[in-house]
């Protein structure tokens, strides 16, 4: 966890090697394990199968030792796949945000980090890609053990509030996706969409977020539920629905009508629109075969009623005395 590279080089570094024996389902809770362990200043976090250029650390060590005030150090990455064959510069994540930002170093005030690009996705994605100020990953309670999928995008903000953060430019370090990343997974981008609602309101409790940005941040959140919502309504449990809907309720004072925006003006509408006739269809005829299905109860109830009066009556009660007769004489009973 603390330093970690591939070179034979830096062997003398490692000061604990520990195989976990059970599988802790977070690696989240591995962090803390390694960051627990750790003497350094500092925290190199080198996740499964990534890697660095050799003058990754020499690089962002650099920018923590000039600048005191920064918590956080990370550079650009590449990815790649199982063949190390690059597939594309991590450049693409941030993007959709600001287009130049990202091509030139920088430092930038952690709270402002935040307010403007965190509040609307993790543009940290790479944890292997990290330097952190261990004072500072300690002073907030270290990393989230609490999400599957976000953990690493609320422990950059909750470190962003104590601290500024660095970006070189340069990709430095080599980002491993595969068919079996944490990643991956149909309902995992429901879970995603659940965990960015927590990390946003997170921000909004620890900033004073202008309402424009506010409501850019509840929208950008609810195309990103939508999505997935659509993509998977056929496996998607209900439960997990109705949570992300209260928690996005509880955050977003007018998430109803950007819901019934979003879905005025989707032109799955139509599609929408006909599975929930097909589901009223079902409703309305589970209705009519509960009422048939009360009716031939109360029909049996009657049926039963009638037969228990038959039975204390005396024509009953000779008629069951005439067939023990004949059972005794050995006459035929249907006779």
């Amino acid at each position: 966890m603390e330093v970690m590279p591939r070179s034979p080089l830096f062997l003398s570094c490692f000061t604990h090697i520990i195989n976990n024996e059970i599988n802790s389902g977070s690696p989240f809770k591995q962090w803390n394990k390694g960051a627990s362990l750790a003497k350094g200043e500092y925290l190199w976090i080198a996740e499964s199968d990534d890697y660095a250029d050799k003058h990754f650390l020499e690089r962002l060590v650099d920018v923590l030792d000039r600048h005191t005030h920064v918590g956080l150090a990370y550079c650009q990455s590449w990815g790649v796949d199982e063949g190390d064959r690059i597939l594309q510069s991590w450049k693409l994540n941030t993007d959709m945000l600001d287009l130049e930002r990202w091509q030139q170093d920088f430092i930038n005030d952690g709270k402002d980090e935040c307010q403007r690009y965190l509040i609307y996705k993790n543009t940290v994605p790479n944890a292997s890609a990290t330097l952190i100020r261990r004072c500072i990953y300690e002073q907030v309670g270290n990393a989230e053990e609490s999400l599957k999928l976000c953990g690493d995008w609320l422990t950059w903000v909750k470190v962003l509030m104590q601290s500024d953060i660095a970006f070189v430019a340069a990709p430095l370090n080599y980002f491993r996706t595969h068919a079996h990343s944490v990643r991956s997974g149909s309902l995992k981008y429901l879970v995603y969409a659940e965990e960015s609602y927590r990390v946003l309101e997170y921000v909004l409790q620890h900033c004073d977020i202008p309402l424009e940005t506010a409501n850019q941040a509840y929208q950008v959140l609810l195309e990103r539920w939508y999505e997935a919502a659509i993509a998977h309504r056929n496996e998607a449990p209900n439960h997990l629905h109705t949570r992300i809907y209260r928690l996005a309720n509880r955050i977003d004072p007018r998430l109803k009508r950007r819901l019934l925006r979003k879905a005025l003006a989707d032109p799955r509408s139509a599609e929408i629109e006909q599975l929930q006739e097909k589901l009223l269809n079902r409703k309305v005829r589970i209705e009519h075969l509960r009422s048939r299905l009360d009716a031939t109860q109360q029909e049996l109830e009657q049926a039963r009623s009638q037969i228990a009066a038959m039975e204390t009556s005396k024509f009953w009660a000779m008629r069951k005395g005439w067939f023990r007769l004949k059972r005794m004489l050995h006459l035929p009973l249907s006779e």
